[in-house]
Order: C-alpha cells, then sequence, then structure tokens
C-alpha cells in the first residue's frame, strides 16, 4: 500500500471516528474511543492492507467478473471514458495536457516536497522534547511520605519516580522506559484527596504506555504532515487519552467522587509552561469537555459494554479493512491456484487501461518501462503494446500448460508483445508463490510476435472468459502461443469416438478427453463451439453442477481413491484431500495428452499440490505431490 494511499484511507477512518465521538462521546466508555483511534493511527502508519468483502471500500466497488482456469485476478471494468492517465513522454505515445499524473521530474519534486515537511516535522517534536527534558533535569525528588506510602500501593514493573519542579505550573508525565511524575513546585502533598487524583490520574498514563501513543502519533504527524486528517487525529486522539485517564480515575475513586476530581481539576489552573509534545499532561486544554465527561461518567452496564464492542468491530470491519481481491460469482465453480494456495478470480483483457481502478498495480510497471497515454493505451519504452500481461507461466515437465494471468491488455494497433517477471517465493510449506516482486518486464522476439495475431490471441482470450473450464495449451510448432480448449466441470462438449480429431483441422488441432470416455479436437482458429459444430458435437449440460452425459466431480475423484485422494463437495464448497492434507491444485495429465485440472471453491486454504503418475502402460499408477518449476 502506497503512502497516499495510507493517507486517504486513513483520513476516511480519522472522519469517521470523529463523527461517531461527536454523537456517542457521553455514551462510549471512552476505551472504545481509544480503540477507534488506535485503528485510525494504524491505518496512517502500516503499509499494510486486510481485504474483507464487508469492507466499505469492497461495497463501492461492485464487479461482475467471469471465472476461468488460467487466469487468477479481478480485470477492471471498461470505463465509458478514460479517466485521467499519466502523460507519455516516450516515443510515439500522446501526451495529454489534461493528465492528472505528474511526470517523472514533478514526482520527485513531489517527493522531495515531501520529505522536506517530514523531516522539518520530526525536527521540530525532537526540539521541542529536547528542550523540555533540559528543564525536567533541574527537577528534584520529592521525599514526602504520603507519595511514597502512595507509590508502594501502586506498584508497575517499571520504575515510577515523583520530583517536583519550578519550571511547570500543572503535574505532567514523561518518559516511557523510566517514567516520571513531575508536580508544580509548591504542590500541596498534604491535600490527600487532591494528591490522589493527581498520581491516580498520571499512573494511569504511565500504566497505559500513553507515552508511547503520543510518540506515534508524533510520527503520523511528520509523515503525513500535508494531511489535515493526520492533526486532527493527533489533536482529537490526545484529547481522548486525557478523557480516558479521568474516567479510569473516576472508576477507581468511585463514581461519587465526580464532583470533588472536577473540583479538583478547576483548582488546578489550567496552565502550561511551554510546549512539552510527549507528555501526559494533568491539565488539558479542553477544560470544559473534560468537567462535562467527568460528571457524566456512569458505571458501565452490560448494554453500554455491548454497544461499545458493537460500533468497534463495526467501524474497524467496514472503514479499517481494504476492498477485497474480487468476490467470484455465484455461478463460478472453479479457482486458479498462484502455487501458494491462494485463489483469484478471473477475467477478460482489457483494451485500456483504467488508471483510477487499477492504479496501484500499473505504477508497479513504470520503472520497468511501461507507460500510458490518455486514451488508456499502453507503451514499452515508446512503443505502443499489443498484447501485455502479468502472470507467470505454468509449466509441467518441461512443457508450458498455459498461463496464470492476473492482468492482460489487448490492443490490435500494437507493435510489440510484452509480459512481467516475478520471483518465485518458497513458502515454506511446500508451496510456492508465483506472485513474488516484480523483477522485469520483456518483450517477446519478433519472430514470437509474428507468430500469431491478434485475433488468435483474443479468440484464445474470449474462449477462456466464456468457458469457466478452459485451459491454455502451447502449440508445439509456435512457441509462446495457447489455445483454449474444455475439460469436464458443468459444460461438456460430447462427440462421437469415431469423430477423427484430425479432420478437423489437419496438423493444428488438439486432443482433449471431455468426458474420459469421449475425446473433441479443439482447432487453433475457431471457438470451442465452432469446433463443437464441425464436429458434430453438442454442447449440453444439466444445469445443476453436473455434466449431462458426462460424470459428476464424485464420478471423477473416485478414481483416485485408492491412492489417497477424496472429494468432497457441500453448500456450493468443492473440495479435494491428499491423504487428509487439502490440496491447492490438483492435475491429471493422461499419456493420451488429455488434461483435468482442479482447484477448490471454498473451504480450508490448500497446502498442497498433487498430480497423477502413470505407469509404462498407460494407466493410472498413482498420486504424487508435485512443486511446480520456476521459470
Amino acid at each position: 500500500m502506497t503512502l497516499l494511499k495510507m493517507s486517504l484511507s486513513g483520513a476516511v477512518l480519522v472522519c469517521v471516528v470523529a463523527i461517531v465521538r461527536a454523537l456517542a462521546i457521553h455514551r462510549l466508555p471512552k476505551r472504545a474511543l481509544l480503540a477507534l483511534w488506535w485503528m485510525a493511527l494504524a491505518r496512517l502508519l502500516l503499509p499494510v492492507s486486510l481485504p474483507s468483502p464487508v469492507s466499505v471500500y469492497t461495497l463501492l466497488e461492485v464487479r461482475d467478473y467471469v471465472v476461468s482456469e488460467t487466469y487468477v485476478a479481478p480485470a477492471p471494468a471498461l470505463p465509458a471514458a478514460p479517466e485521467a492517465l499519466p502523460a507519455v513522454s516516450q516515443g510515439n505515445a500522446v501526451s495529454s495536457p489534461g493528465a492528472l499524473a505528474p511526470s517523472p521530474g514533478a514526482v520527485a519534486r513531489l517527493q522531495l516536497v515531501w520529505a522536506v515537511g517530514s523531516v522539518g516535522c520530526a525536527l521540530f517534536f525532537a526540539l521541542a522534547s529536547v528542550r523540555c527534558r533540559r528543564e525536567f533535569r533541574t527537577s528534584l525528588p520529592v521525599a514526602d511520605r504520603a507519595v511514597q506510602e502512595w507509590l508502594a500501593g501502586h506498584p508497575l514493573r517499571r520504575p515510577v519516580e515523583v520530583r517536583t519542579s519550578d519550571r511547570i505550573s500543572a503535574p505532567l508525565t514523561y518518559g516511557i522506559l523510566r517514567p516520571v511524575i513531575l508536580l508544580p513546585e509548591g504542590f500541596d502533598c498534604g491535600d490527600a484527596a487532591q494528591l490522589g487524583y493527581v498520581l491516580t490520574h498520571e499512573w494511569v498514563h504511565i500504566r497505559r504506555f500513553d507515552g508511547l501513543a503520543k510518540l506515534l502519533i508524533a510520527a503520523a504527524a511528520c509523515l503525513h504532515w500535508w494531511n489535515p486528517f493526520a492533526w486532527a487525529l493527533s489533536a482529537l486522539f490526545n484529547r481522548d487519552l486525557e478523557l480516558a485517564c479521568d474516567e479510569e480515575v473516576v472508576r477507581r475513586h468511585g463514581v461519587a467522587s465526580r464532583a470533588a476530581y472536577a473540583r479538583a481539576l478547576i483548582a488546578l489552573e489550567e496552565r502550561k509552561s511551554g510546549l512539552a509534545p510527549f507528555c501526559s499532561s494533568f491539565n488539558h486544554n479542553a477544560m470544559e469537555e473534560r468537567i462535562v465527561a467527568i460528571m457524566k461518567i456512569r458505571n458501565l452496564s452490560t448494554r453500554a459494554a455491548a454497544l461499545s464492542a458493537a460500533t468497534v468491530f463495526a467501524v474497524g470491519a467496514l472503514f479499517a479493512t481494504s476492498a477485497a481481491v474480487g468476490v467470484p460469482s455465484q455461478t463460478a465453480h472453479a479457482l486458479t491456484s498462484t502455487g501458494s494456495g491462494e485463489s483469484f478470480p478471473a477475467y477478460a483483457p482489457v483494451e485500456r487501461v483504467d488508471w483510477k481502478e487499477e492504479r496501484e498495480l500499473l505504477e508497479s510497471f513504470e520503472k520497468f518501462g511501461i507507460s500510458y497515454d490518455s486514451d488508456g493505451k499502453i507503451y514499452f519504452h515508446g512503443e505502443r503494446v499489443r498484447w501485455f500481461w502479468d502472470g507467470y507461466e505454468i509449466w509441467e515437465d518441461g512443457s508450458l500448460l498455459g498461463w496464470s494471468m492476473r492482468y492482460e491488455y489487448l490492443d490490435r494497433d500494437g507493435t510489440v508483445d510484452v509480459h512481467t517477471l516475478h520471483e518465485c517465493i518458497d513458502n515454506g510449506d511446500g508451496s510456492l508463490d508465483y506472485y513474488g516482486p516484480l523483477k522485469d518486464i520483456v518483450a517477446y522476439s519478433q519472430q514470437e510476435f509474428d507468430s500469431r495475431t491478434y485475433e488468435s490471441i483474443r479468440k484464445t482470450a474470449e474462449a477462456t472468459a466464456i468457458d469457466d473450464d478452459a485451459v491454455l495449451v502451447e502449440d508445439p510448432a509456435r512457441p509462446g502461443s495457447g489455445y483454449a480448449v474444455q475439460t469436464v466441470y458443468d459444460e461438456t462438449i460430447h462427440a462421437s469416438a469415431e469423430d477423427a480429431v484430425g479432420e478437423v483441422a489437419e496438423g493444428t488441432s488438439y486432443e482433449v478427453q471431455a468426458n474420459y470416455s469421449e475425446k473433441v479436437g479443439v482447432v487453433t482458429d475457431d471457438t470451442v463451439e465452432d469446433v463443437a459444430e464441425d464436429t458434430g458435437a453438442a454442447a449440453v449440460a444439466d444445469g445443476n453442477g453436473g455434466a449431462a452425459g458426462g460424470r459428476t466431480f464424485e464420478e471423477i475423484f473416485a478414481a483416485y481413491e485408492d491412492y489417497g485422494v477424496t472429494y468432497r463437495e457441500q453448500d456450493g464448497i468443492r473440495e479435494v484431500f491428499y491423504h487428509g492434507e487439502p490440496v491447492a491444485h490438483f492435475v491429471d495429465s493422461t499419456p493420451g495428452g488429455s488434461v483435468f485440472s482442479f482447484s477448490p471453491t471454498g473451504g480450508a486454504p490448500g497446502t498442497i499440490s498433487v498430480r497423477t503418475v502413470y505407469g509404462s502402460d498407460g494407466k493410472l499408477a498413482g498420486v504424487e505431490p508435485f512443486v511446480q518449476p520456476e521459470r
């Protein structure tokens, strides 16, 4: 997650918490408000996202997805009109004066301004803290017996010291590992009630590590100094730290002590000597707010506790999470695993970049030579791109089975085909994550470019998007090309055994076993429907998750049960287990060339990939775990 996204999502959460605070400040326990502020602070400081289907960002970003065996991530919807895109300054790319994204030079200047502002804020806080610490060094320890007895009755793991200083006019606390409670010179330690209130208030600050909270709040303000909502969080979070301590003091001394505690606050004049950004002060600028809040404190009821828990959970689930990666269609029956056990829905290739929707992904491509014009077209080092895909190739036993893509783009007028290269990460559990850090973006050779046409790439993509159960296979005569063939899932194409595959399209056909008893040829220049028509086959389905005239998943997986494979289907969830361990991906590649590939939908996350093993006689001999080689 970029700093800009952190700042914007944090601003939204700060607004929501501020609204909740304004509406329910006297109804919710102050600890609940602190929990909300901690979520907002984490959103500003942590560059991580927690995708959730109930996130408000998911609800506001509804998309329709088509699930395919070959693709692995949601496609951006094609906009009716292109959003503003970065201006292109290379080659024949067309620049647009209306493009919103700045040039590299402008980006560098903005980064410099941000860095100077952040360093300036950090220096300001640091100098203020150093100045205060120097003044506090002149303080003297308090030897009053009442103070020492109070400290003895309130032990903490960290040593707490009480000192007095003539440089302050109100009690405060500073320090994290060796905290100090600092009292103004001349403080009346003989007033047992007032002394108890003051020491309890500062002790609560120390016990809750409020000094660390203030340090993190200042860090957020430095990182997002240009964001007014970061400063709003700083002001309101610090206020509520004081209110929460007031609430704790009243609860420890009894609700009946509210009036006495409020009078003690008023009696201590609200004055500060200088700026102490990382200190917790007994007094606070918002004195009226504190007094009103103290007088409205009640004993915590079960109803109030439940309301506070529900509020924190709702705000966190809706606004502290990010948009889900993608929600599969209700009719989807198969997902593709990335090798790490994670599955994504798929999509068809885009013809125009949607910068607004895919900004974070597209920005990652720019440093490798990718650029975009105002019409949403992609360029590679200034040359217009015909085919661009982000993903990895699927290999098995040295053969290219196809591609797993999370982004694909097509442009008829492009003159170069390019794709990404990602690092392959070993997850340490026997699985691989093929979507590691982006290493490079490379172009296909001119020979490879000439070996395929825009129409062939488009038909491959469309066939895969239409057919929920298609896989891509390579044409040996044309390296890098791929054609969709259909396996047995919810819709099965049937052809009689006597139909000669070679007669469909001599020299260019592929053989795939549709239901393990009948075969159908798929030609390179026809869609699946055309092939069915050419061979006299019919595309039929019973509409109930099974293949009409074919076999169900239970029947298919029954052939593997003797080798430790079990299949389970319930409430739309389909799972496969290998000796009781959840399977992320199951592949059956027969000696005859047919491929049956299956990935679970829902259920326990898969931890291994397994494949079939055939003997020299061509019969199934077993099932074994495997790891796809990195290519």
